[in-house]
This record gives C-alpha cells, structure tokens and sequence, in this order.
C-alpha cells in the first residue's frame, strides 16, 4: 500500500528534472552552433549551418539513452514532443532551412518519440526498458557508426555498402528531410512497424493488468 502511495509521487517529483535534462541538452546543442563551436574537423562554414543536423542527431541519441526519464508516461512524452519544436525551429533558422524541411524531420522525430515511448511502456520491469534503451542506442547510433567506419577505412570503390548502412540508421531518416531528400522507405516502414508492434504489445499489457485488477478487487469485495 505504501509503495503504491510513493510511486505516484517519485514520478511527480521527476518530471521537472526531465524537462530540465530535455531544455539543458537542446539549450547545449543551440548554444555550440549559435556559438560557432567547430566540434570535428573539416566542419561545414559557417559553423551554425549544421545548427539543424546538430540538434536532431543529439535529440535522437538523448531520446534513445534516456528514454526511461524522458518518456516514462503519456503526459511526459506530450510535454517532450511539444518542447522540441521551437528548438528545431530555432536551428532551422540558424542553419538556414526551411519550414516544410523541417516539419518533415519533426515528424520522423515524432515516430521516433512514439516508438520508444510504446515500447518502454510495453517491456515490464526495469530490465525490460534497458533492453529498450540498449536496442534504442543501436539502431540510432550503430548503422551510422559503422557505415562511417566502412566509407573511413574501406576502398573509394567500395563505399557504397557504407552508404547503405547509414541509410538504416534513424539517425539517417531524421536528417534525410533537411536535405530534400526521402528516408529509406524500408528503414520508415520497419520503424512503423516497431511502433504497431509496440503499442499493441503495450495494450496487450495494459489490459492484462487491469484485469488482475477487476479479479483482485473481485475477490476483495
């Protein structure tokens, strides 16, 4: 009874701390390209250009590694989605881009949101959601990885492979709309598989408990 009782509140008393994390790291992010950072070498100029890349790569990573305090219920994932927008409108205007550029990578963004939100209400326990967050970090940041590793350290002729692996990369679908281009249809597809897959998964689960709920207060009463 007691614990029931305490959970609420730890959740309450945690959403400021992850809007704050959420602010913090899109603040950081605006701030090194208003700033004209140059975070690796051979970087585009002007440095805020890349204002927009920037901010959507950090937001997917953040979102993937911190899923559990940023999305841990409904409320909290409205509030996290709803934020991102003026930021990414800011660095739009940074980097130059347009609004139907960016509120076509917003809304992979959103997918994105939705599809770990799903799937950390789906996964029961807390080692249930750092496999989300373990799978979560894999797919934005390995294809990418790797596809870089590929293009650095294989043969010119032979670059095109890396190329395919950074196109599976959510990372690759964020990004692809600010350059006018479409994300890998098969990468949006497993991607909105994963969120049906996910909310369904997450009903399954939600229905399940509140029937032991109704048979527990049966039995009660």
């Amino acid at each position: 009874m007691a614990n029931t009782a305490i959970r609420p509140r730890t959740q309450a008393a945690a959403e400021p701390l992850a809007l704050l994390l959420w602010v913090g790291i899109n603040s950081l992010s605006l701030f090194l390209s208003a700033s004209r950072w140059n975070l690796w070498p051979g970087a585009p100029k002007p440095l805020e250009s890349t204002a927009a890349w920037q901010l959507l790569v950090v937001d997917a990573i953040s979102l993937a590694v911190f899923c559990p305090l940023l999305l841990s219920n409904g409320r909290r994932a409205v509030l996290i989605a709803l934020s991102t927008a003026p930021f990414l409108e800011i660095a739009g205007f940074l980097a130059g881009v347009s609004m139907r550029h960016l509120a076509a990578a917003y809304a992979v963004l959103a997918i994105w949101l939705a599809t770990l939100f799903v799937w950390q209400n789906a996964m029961p326990g807390r080692r249930g959601r750092m496999l989300v967050v373990a799978a979560a970090g894999v797919w934005t940041i390995g294809p990418a990885l790797l596809g870089y590793l590929h293009e650095e350290f294989f043969l010119a002729g032979v670059a095109t492979s890396g190329g395919r692996l950074i196109a599976w990369s959510v990372l690759s679908m964020l990004v692809s709309p600010l350059d006018g281009e479409a994300p890998n249809i098969f990468a949006i597809t497993m991607l909105g598989s994963f969120l049906i897959a996910g909310a369904a998964l997450a009903w399954v689960g939600y229905r399940r408990r509140r029937g032991h709920g109704e048979a527990v207060g049966t039995v009660v009463g």
